[in-house]
């Protein structure tokens, strides 16, 4: 998303967009009021160009994440012609993105645009959904009891199955990252029974690849590759490429620590070439490491130049729990770990610390 992209939400709210209308069948639903009828079929029609962007956003957020990010930044200036709930839901949609595809720059701006919207009906009845973003935006950072708070949060406010099963993935990250892997190990075995109950199968996926996480992370190898192989295929069959493609890395760590040079060459061409179409983001650094790590494990680049392509590899990943997942590896090797930076972070406002601070204290029960 472009630095404009908040100086187009301030331009866009001093419109009023009360006015009654007809409304987009696809919109009947949610009770989303649309496009009015006006003298000028310019504006006309320039709202309805901008709900059939948000729209187009929305179909592809699920699949192709990135064609999500890419049609909304193409079309910012749209935010202008949409009401105050489509504004939000376009942000809470770039919001969603963003995380799927690890773009941090984007998660940050969607989760501070959604800040300027005062007593909003969507915001409200996403509340959820934005408090997990948050606590996604503070993990990614590295700031681990932040996320953490936020995804307790959201447990223990009133929600659906579909939005427990997220929280509770989530914080199984958490604790992973807290070095708790037996706790997060639970967690995802706990939203595993409850996806196997709503039959959704990218939850399954999802736990598979955390579960392959988990067991590498123990040095289970055997498991690692289960999970992983289980994840990747799962993803493929439901056309998920970013869950896919995160699982192909995850499996091409794993045959690195393994020590299996030909496994990691069957594999890598599939990943890569999945992964080119996409902008350069965390998930390219990341398999550049690994494929620079097993450059050197096959001998074909010396330690120093293997350290020196880390190095800069390295500071093109923006989230903290990589950078830490990847350790191990690197220490297997007697490679150099590049040193974290101090992570900088803007505080959240006071409105989103007020919906953080109205959640009741997790109840020891929980990881149980």
């Amino acid at each position: 998303m472009r630095k404009g992209l908040l100086s187009a939400l301030l331009f866009a709210t001093i419109f009023n967009f009360s006015e009654a209308g007809f409304l987009d069948p696809r919109y009947q639903k949610t009770g989303h009021e649309q496009v009015g009828y006006q003298k000028t079929g310019h504006r006309i029609s320039a709202r309805l160009q901008a709900i059939e962007v948000l729209h187009e956003a929305i179909d592809h957020s699920d699949v192709l994440p990135e064609k999500t990010l890419s049609l909304l930044d193409k079309h910012e200036q749209y935010l202008e012609h949409l009401n105050e709930n489509q504004q939000a839901q376009w942000f809470s949609t770039v919001m969603i993105a963003s995380i799927k595809t690890s773009n941090l720059q984007s998660l940050e701006e969607s989760i501070f645009a959604l800040e300027e919207f005062k007593q909003n009906q969507y915001v409200e009845e996403n509340k959820q959904t934005i408090i997990n973003g948050i606590g996604v935006w503070y993990l990614r950072k590295g700031l681990l009891n932040q996320a953490k708070r936020a995804y307790q949060c959201n447990l223990t406010s009133p929600n659906n199955e579909k939005s427990q099963i997220r929280s509770l993935l989530n914080l199984a990250v958490v604790e992973r990252n807290l070095g708790n892997i037996d706790t997060a190990y639970r967690l995802n075995k706990r939203a595993l029974m409850m996806s196997n109950k709503l039959e959704l199968e990218h939850s399954i996926a999802i736990i598979n690849n955390n579960l392959g996480i988990l067991a590498l992370t123990k040095k289970n190898y055997h498991k690692a590759q289960v999970y992983f192989t289980n994840a990747m295929n799962m993803n493929d069959r439901l056309m998920r490429r970013s869950g896919e493609i995160l699982a192909g890395i995850n499996l091409l760590h794993l045959f690195v620590r393994q020590n299996a040079p030909l496994m990691f060459e069957r594999l890598f061409s599939r990943v890569k070439l999945m992964l080119e179409p996409f902008p350069k983001d965390t998930r390219h650094a990341y398999l550049d490491i690994i494929q620079t790590v097993h450059l050197y494990q096959v001998g074909n680049i010396s330690y120093d130049q293997a350290n020196s392509l880390i190095s800069e590899q390295h500071k093109n990943i923006e989230d903290v729990g990589i950078k830490r997942f990847l350790e191990p590896l690197l220490e297997q090797f007697d490679l150099t770990i590049p040193k974290r930076e101090i992570v900088s972070v803007k505080p959240i406002s006071h409105k989103h610390n007020r919906i953080l601070s109205s959640c009741s204290a997790m109840t020891s029960s929980l990881n149980s």
